[in-house]
């Protein structure tokens, strides 16, 4: 298979190569990345289910169980970029019951299919199928089955919505009733827009009418940038706000610290005048001392006869 890939990848002329149904034992790592490789392949890839249960896939001889065809999903989708997958699934197959049928439901969810093809079990003479005990009434096959229809669009719808905002290479085909075309993206997803069938052309997907996805209008792509231009304000706002709040604190810092200047200079001076008394009194202190010298000279003078008066009356006593 991927030899024949390959071969028409290199066809000069072939635009898109879009594969049918693969079985999930196919899909393993090197298949994916190989796939992965191949610009012209689109991502739409349908894995045949038939159910999500896997009593259900034994009795009909499937070689895989739900949980591998999960890991098949898992590989894809590690290799490309919001792949759209595709299945087929059987509602009402012998031997089904209410547990099995929930756990496909639930099975189905779980995998997010893009699209899914349901199919009630028709019976048909001389299968290996017909001669299975517990065939399932008509009634309850057509029961089951429209709740995995329903099921299956829910599921469409929300993997239209998720491309919304994505540019989309769209090969358009037919004209559309109320002007332009509707063509196909490369995941098989159904767009409207202005243009000419026959083109192929790469398309903004705008709003989404269920499975329908349509242009971006210019409206829709102003209501974008003006919602852009309002974030950018609100951003701005924020940035213009958290600088006030600095300069408003650098504000507060800068008081303070005039008003401690202010009382370094208001000791500053007062220092600088007890500085200035104490020298106006140094030379009176200086006169003082000279003063006191004098008079301590006299006193030893004083003592000094003294002591000669003393010593010359001890000498005659």
């Amino acid at each position: 298979l991927l030899d024949a890939i390959r071969a028409v990848q290199e066809t000069p002329g072939v635009m898109r190569i879009r594969l049918g149904s693969l079985e999930p034992k196919v899909v393993t790592e090197e298949f994916a990345r190989e796939l992965s490789g191949f610009d012209k392949l689109c991502p739409q890839f349908h894995l045949s289910l038939q159910s999500g249960s896997d009593g259900v896939l034994k009795r009909m001889h499937r070689r895989y169980t739900a949980d591998e065809y999960r890991q098949a999903a898992d590989t894809l989708r590690a290799y490309f970029e919001n792949p759209a997958i595709t299945t087929d699934v059987i509602a009402g197959f012998p031997g089904e019951t209410d547990e099995e049928h929930a756990e496909t439901e639930a099975f189905l969810r779980k995998i997010g299919f893009a699209r899914i093809h349901v199919f009630p079990y028709s019976r048909r003479s001389g299968t290996v199928a017909d001669r299975l005990p517990g065939q399932v009434p008509e009634e309850v096959k057509k029961i089951r089955a429209n709740k995995l229809i329903e099921i299956g669009n829910q599921l469409e719808i929300a993997y239209v919505q998720s491309l919304k905002g994505a540019e989309k290479e769209v090969l358009f085909e037919t004209a559309s009733p109320d002007g332009g075309a509707e063509g196909y993206t490369r995941e098989y997803v159904r767009v409207r827009a202005d243009a000419r069938p026959g083109e192929i052309r790469r398309v903004r997907i705008g709003e989404t009418q269920g499975t329908l996805a349509d242009r971006e209008t210019e409206l829709s792509a102003t209501k974008d940038t003006l919602a852009s231009t309002e974030a950018t304000l609100a951003e701005t706002r924020g940035a213009l706000n958290s600088r006030d709040t600095t300069l408003a604190s650098t504000k507060d810092t800068l008081i303070i610290t005039q008003t401690e200047l202010a009382a370094v200079k208001n000791t500053l001076s007062a220092t600088q005048n007890e500085l200035d008394t104490l020298k106006a009194s140094l030379p009176a202190k200086e006169y003082e001392l000279e003063n006191t010298k004098e008079a301590l000279a006299a006193t030893e003078a004083e003592l000094a006869e003294t002591q000669t008066t003393l010593t010359a009356a001890q000498t005659e006593l």
